[in-house]
C-alpha cells in the first residue's frame, strides 16, 4: 500500500506537473520553429529560427496569461453578450496568438537582416521545369 501511496504523491505532488509544462512549452516551441524554418522559401538553418520561436512562445504565453486576467476581472461579455461570449473571447485570442507569432517571425527576419547576409532562394521542382523548359525553347 505505501508503494502506490508513494508513486501517486510522484505523480500528482511531485515534478510532474513542471515537467507537464516544460514538455508542453519545448513542443510549442518546436512546432513555431517548424513554421518558421519551412514555410520560407529560403535556405537557412534550423536555429537560425530559434529566437523568434522562443520570443513567439513566450509572448503567447503570457499574452494568454494577460487575456485570462482581464475576462476574469475586468470584461462582463456574459452580460453584454450573452451566449456569444465565448465565441468573441476565443477570436481576441486567437488574434493575440497570430500577433504573437508574426512577432516572433519579425524579430527572426530583423536578426538575419542585422546579420547582413543574403539569403538564398531554394529550388522548387516547378520552377526547375520553367527553367528547364525556357532553356530547350532557346537552343
Amino acid at each position: 500500500m505505501k508503494r502506490i501511496w508513494a508513486r501517486v504523491v510522484i505523480l500528482n505532488g511531485g515534478p510532474w506537473p513542471y515537467l507537464r509544462w516544460t514538455i508542453a512549452i519545448v513542443f510549442t516551441v518546436l512546432a513555431v520553429e517548424l513554421i518558421y524554418f519551412l514555410a520560407p522559401n529560403v535556405k537557412q538553418r534550423f536555429t537560425r529560427t530559434l529566437p523568434g520561436a522562443i520570443i513567439a512562445v513566450g509572448c503567447w504565453i503570457l499574452l494568454s496569461w494577460a487575456l485570462g486576467l482581464y475576462f476574469q476581472h475586468f470584461a462582463n461579455l456574459n452580460k453584454t453578450y450573452g451566449t456569444l461570449a465565448a465565441a468573441i473571447a476565443l477570436m481576441v485570442w486567437l488574434y493575440w496568438k497570430a500577433f504573437a507569432v508574426l512577432l516572433g517571425g519579425e524579430i527572426n527576419a530583423d536578426l538575419f537582416h542585422a546579420s547582413g547576409k543574403h539569403i538564398p532562394v531554394k529550388e522548387t521542382a516547378e520552377r526547375t521545369e520553367v527553367l528547364s523548359s525556357s532553356q530547350t525553347k532557346a537552343a
